[in-house]
């Protein structure tokens, strides 16, 4: 739901701006009828931090499941873009986080093609499938500013990873006010 407020409402006594419409009613009044006013009342933009990831394995090329991946995460950049729900990061997961789009910059649909580019699902590592996951959310709890904005990360993998070192980076993350989403 919205959580910043920028438009201007209402008939109120004080505000910031005149409502031009109810002025002659409040001339026609003799000067009676003075909720004339119009000011910031309800919330109609979200504000949100929002990360995309998705996991750059080599597991991830077994049986086109990566290109699934990046067609959802597309399709989930565009929404949420249309939605204007603040700022987008979208990155990979290899052997931490590996940044694509930064929370400094905008995402545009035309820019598909190049963050498409960026995944190539061959990453292969020792220890990619044990530690890969874990140190992806250590630095994707960095990333989130301190402010008390609604903060998610979408995880976009094929489920691969050592669960008994990510559920304790979940109860972190959990009492930062971070919602982890894992997408299998």
């Amino acid at each position: 739901k919205p959580t910043k407020i920028s438009g201007l409402k209402g008939d109120f006594r004080t505000g910031k701006r005149l409502n031009m419409r109810k002025v002659i009613s409040y001339v026609a009044s003799n000067y009676r009828k003075d909720k004339i006013w119009l000011r910031r009342a309800n919330p109609n933009q979200r504000d949100y931090e929002i990360v995309l990831a998705i996991d750059d394995s080599l597991s991830m090329s077994e049986k086109n499941v990566g290109y699934l991946a990046l067609e959802s995460l597309l399709t989930m950049a565009l929404a949420l873009t249309k939605l204007e729900v603040g700022k987008i990061n979208i990155s990979g997961i290899r052997n931490g986080m590996h940044e694509v789009l930064g929370f400094d910059q905008t995402f545009v649909p035309s820019e598909g093609q190049r963050i498409v580019s960026q995944f190539n699902f061959k990453f292969s590592d020792e220890f990619s499938a044990d530690m890969g996951l874990p140190n992806f959310m250590r630095q994707a709890m960095d990333k989130f500013s301190e402010e008390s904005k609604t903060k998610i990360c979408f995880i976009i993998s094929d489920g691969r990873c050592n669960k008994e070192i990510v559920r304790p980076l979940c109860r972190e993350a959990e009492e930062k006010n971070i919602l982890m989403v894992y997408l299998m």
